[in-house]
């Protein structure tokens, strides 16, 4: 746990489903010009999970991404579509900007590389770091008509609650 607390100590526990939401819900309070459309799949198998707070801001900053493109290509929609089969976690954030050119795409994820006017270059960097020590990956993608898929992978054997830290949450 990057607190230095153990692990369910310091964090909360809450549904998957009830995290997600909150994140989403939060980033729609930041980016109130955005047309959001979050799409639950049908087969989402919910579970408890000890909240992340690095898994929050990885998602905010990969959305606000996504909202970043979109605007500047004149576009006004960013779509996630959310999967789990309570093993894993699957999102796709697809954005309206240009796409991914091959020098953009060979520099993704470098520090200090952006291909927007005023940022830093730390934000796709800084989500690598988060996803991959809950061993998840993120994958962009140009789509066919227009604008960039996001993809991220997330094994949730690092979030789930364990019946033992359920049980300690319950009683204290």
């Amino acid at each position: 746990d990057i607190s230095g607390h153990p692990r369910g100590q310091a964090m909360q526990t809450m549904m998957l489903r009830t995290f997600l939401e909150g994140v989403f819900d939060r980033w729609r309070l930041m980016r109130p010009t955005v047309t959001a459309e979050i799409l639950w799949q049908p087969s989402f198998r919910d579970c408890r999970i000890v909240a992340d707070p690095g898994l929050s801001q990885t998602l905010i900053s990969l959305l606000n991404n996504a909202a970043d493109a979109t605007f500047d290509s004149g576009g006004s929609r960013v779509t996630a579509n959310v999967a789990s089969d309570g093993e894993a976690l699957h999102i796709l954030i697809d954005d309206e900007g240009p796409g991914l050119d091959e020098t953009t795409r060979a520099r993704l994820g470098e520090t200090f590389f952006t291909t927007k006017e005023q940022g830093w270059g730390l934000g796709l960097a800084i989500s690598n770091i988060n996803l991959s020590r809950l061993h998840g990956e993120i994958t962009l993608k140009s789509r066919e008509a227009r604008g960039i898929r996001t993809e991220i992978r997330l094994p949730l054997a690092d979030l789930k609650v364990t019946a033992q830290e359920d049980r300690g949450s319950r009683h204290g």
